[in-house]
């Protein structure tokens, strides 16, 4: 695969990590929205283990209102995943072998997973945010 998602396979996640060699989840979508997307996102400093915060934040952060929920994600847009029914990590849609999510995952690193493959580990609802300023 020559995309340049490929630079970050494999670097790790760890918590409140803001890379430039490993990330959380949240730190990791702002430094690609930054560096491939020259979108400027806030600090949202939260201990990534406590996952009630994290689920919290994702509803009251007011960066929430900058993203509008769309059907047909593009390269670049955010991709919100739940467990249960609560929103509980994020990562980056690009647009490899039909659509994958970039993602900084607990316990293993960035990755590239297809949505096919979220849902087969309880990552359920997958929702698409497009980025709209302000």
């Amino acid at each position: 695969m020559n995309h340049w998602s490929v630079r970050y396979i494999g670097l790790p996640w760890e918590s409140g990590a803001q890379g430039p060699d490993a990330f959380d989840c949240w730190a990791f979508v702002r430094h690609v929205q930054r560096e491939h997307f020259s979108r400027m996102l806030p600090v949202i400093s939260v201990d990534a283990h406590d996952r009630a915060v994290v689920r919290t934040e994702f509803v009251v952060n007011p960066e929430r209102a900058r993203w509008v929920p769309v059907t047909r994600p593009v390269e670049g847009d955010a991709v919100l995943v739940y467990k249960g029914n609560a929103a509980d990590h994020v990562g980056v849609w690009i647009d490899v072998d039909g659509g994958k999510i970039l993602h900084a995952a607990p316990g293993i690193g960035v990755v590239s997973t297809s949505t096919k493959a979220l849902r087969r580990l309880g990552w359920n609802p997958i929702e698409f945010y497009r980025f709209m300023g302000g």
